[in-house]
């Protein structure tokens, strides 16, 4: 399942939760075809692969909390952006059209295998 993420409590929420599991952010702009395009290949991830805890942030209609996402993150905003979050922090970023099923399966990587 995919969550909304609406309200800056939620973003410590998923900052806490990245200490237990992974926690992939998808920022995504309504308005763009190629975040279209990255939204259908991270829900095609989500469906398929249980790990991580999934997010979404409609980054038009929540500017201010998408600003505050890279304040918090130390990561540039950008959309379509999807953010691989664990321990508290970002250990993975992608953008645009580079954001894919096999880019989000190579992303998983990065987690220690004590978790994976």
């Amino acid at each position: 399942m995919i969550k909304e993420l609406t309200a800056a409590e939620q973003l410590e929420e998923i900052l806490q939760t990245s200490k237990q599991r992974p926690v992939l952010l998808f920022k995504h702009s309504t308005s763009c075809l190629t975040s279209a395009s990255a939204w259908r290949e991270f829900q095609r991830f989500a469906e398929a692969e249980s790990r991580p805890e999934y997010w979404r942030l409609l980054v038009i209609e929540r500017r201010a909390l998408a600003r505050l996402v890279a304040q918090q993150t130390a990561v540039r905003h950008e959309s379509p952006q999807t953010l691989l979050l664990y321990n508290g922090k970002t250990i993975w970023h992608e953008s645009h059209r580079r954001i894919s099923f096999k880019a989000l399966q190579k992303s998983l990587e990065m987690i220690p295998s004590a978790i994976a």
